[in-house]
């Protein structure tokens, strides 16, 4: 009897250590040095063969700054670093930018319909694109280096955008 509650106690502590783990471990993510890249994922867009690829949140745990200076994928002709702007009337207009900067110890949130308006732009898909699939994208970063993320499409989530002035 005494052997059968070593068993359940073992269990139990590693069902404790299972679920305390940081979710970043088991989330769809990975990382490029201290650059936590958390949840990839891509919607397709309102443009005929397009998508945007957004993270949950690119979150830098170190002391060096990261810059993202472009990207690739085999499912697209183009690939573009992309901010918003907006017009004088609110309407969000795109612009291509070099670099998406991540300081020390901050973080960036990609999302689709959220204040900070990052994406990666997908032009000229190769193929089509559904919800469910994944594709393969590679962060290129100032420093040479490169690490490739694998994105899920998903359909957007309904839901009022939070922009405000």
């Amino acid at each position: 009897m005494h052997f059968g509650l070593r068993k359940c106690a073992l269990l139990a502590g590693l069902i404790f250590l299972f679920v305390s783990t940081p979710t970043t471990t088991w989330s769809h993510g990975t990382s490029y040095g201290k650059l936590t890249i958390d949840h990839p994922y891509a919607v397709l867009t309102q443009e005929p063969l397009g998508a945007s690829v957004y993270f949950r949140e690119l979150a830098n745990r170190g002391p060096q700054t990261y810059r993202i200076t472009g990207a690739q994928s085999g499912v697209a002709s183009q690939v573009r670093l992309q901010t918003e702007t907006h017009t004088p009337e609110h309407v969000i207009q795109w612009i291509t930018i070099q670099t998406i900067t991540i300081e020390p110890k901050t973080s960036k949130r990609f999302r689709h319909n959220h204040d900070q308006g990052y994406r990666i732009s997908l032009t000229d898909l190769l193929q089509p694109l559904r919800d469910g699939d994944t594709f393969d994208l590679t962060l290129i970063f100032d420093d040479g280096g490169h690490k490739t993320v694998n994105v899920w499409v998903q359909a957007p989530r309904v839901g009022k955008r939070t922009h405000t002035h």
